[in-house]
């Protein structure tokens, strides 16, 4: 949501993900570049998310961590990286219907201690080969009074191109809305 202000704001996120998988285990390590531009003010910081997941029975259990990097300084202040841990499992493939039911579930753990749990569903509709739709409903414990407990998400992929959109709701005036574009 745009808001007029005594000045101009904004802030920019751009990220690239590489993974590979070794010994059973798959690895991942996104590099991030986060920019905040305040008035005539501007500053960027680089940040890292590494993590780690392998099947286990019939779940995918994982572990990440998010945020690594040096703490962004803008107008003579600084600002914490919102550093955390998560380890959560995901499993898929189960037939309702003509649906595909997918479901994940997560506990993270911030910078200074606090914990929150977080799980959501996937109905995924394949009506022919390489071509799939997704609809998506998450719940989480709130960071801030601002955020809703509830996510929604959906995606289309065709083949290799992925098109990811996600929609969070604020409380009271204002949402988020995020879109990816994934080619494998």
């Amino acid at each position: 949501m745009l808001v007029r202000g005594p000045f101009a704001a904004s802030s920019l996120v751009a990220a690239t993900a590489l993974e590979m998988a070794y010994k059973g285990i798959r690895w991942g390590l996104t590099g991030k570049v986060a920019q905040d531009h305040v008035s005539t003010a501007r500053d960027g910081v680089l940040l890292a998310d590494v993590g780690a997941a392998k099947e286990v029975g019939p779940v995918s259990a994982g572990i990440t961590v998010q945020n690594l990097g040096a703490n962004p300084k803008l107008l003579g202040t600084s600002a914490e990286l919102p550093m955390r841990a998560t380890v959560g499992v995901a499993g898929g493939g189960l037939p309702v219907g003509p649906f595909d039911l997918a479901f994940s579930g997560a506990v993270s753990v911030r910078r200074g201690g606090r914990v929150a749990p977080a799980g959501g569903v996937e109905f995924g509709y394949m009506p022919i080969e390489g071509i799939t739709f997704a609809g998506r409903v998450g719940g989480r414990l709130p960071e801030k009074d601002a955020e809703a407990p509830l996510a929604l998400g959906a995606s289309f992929t065709f083949d290799r191109l992925s098109i990811d959109y996600g929609f969070e709701p604020y409380q009271g005036k204002g949402s988020g809305h995020r879109v990816g574009l994934r080619i494998r």
